[in-house]
């Protein structure tokens, strides 16, 4: 082995890292990832009976140095969030609330195929709160 490898060992499997700490293999939901004798879970990773596992599509990322580990999420979806500008179509209306398919983000062409549930209720300032000052 070169100089710039990592090897980890753990229990049955033996697992080499060449200069990154990124693995190259694509992981989903519930899927294996380490154990947490090893290693503690870091962001998109969830603990179950003592594995860590990965809570999102993604790649495994290492902190060999932390001995964390996370997913580094792959495509994650454009989600919508206080003042972004939303272009849709409205799929249905249920009293005060209606269901919006979302179309565009912020200019942007949304692939994810969310919907949106909107209240109809207007408010008097604009939709933001604010202060009397």
């Amino acid at each position: 082995m070169s100089d710039n490898c990592v090897t980890i060992i753990m229990f049955d499997r033996v697992r080499l890292y060449m200069g990154s700490s990124e693995s190259k293999t694509v992981i989903v939901p519930g899927d294996h990832i380490e154990l947490i004798e090893e290693f503690e879970g870091g962001k998109n990773t969830y603990v179950l009976n003592g594995d860590i596992r990965a809570a999102t599509v993604g790649i495994p990322l290492y902190d060999l140095k932390r001995h964390i580990v996370k997913v580094k999420q792959k495509n994650s979806p454009m989600l919508a969030k206080i003042g972004d500008t939303v272009v849709g179509h409205v799929e249905m209306l249920f009293g005060n609330m209606m269901s919006i398919r979302i179309l565009y983000l912020n200019e942007r062409k949304s692939l994810a195929g969310f919907s949106a549930i909107a209240s109809t209720r207007i408010n008097p300032g604009g939709g933001r709160h604010r202060s009397n000052k």
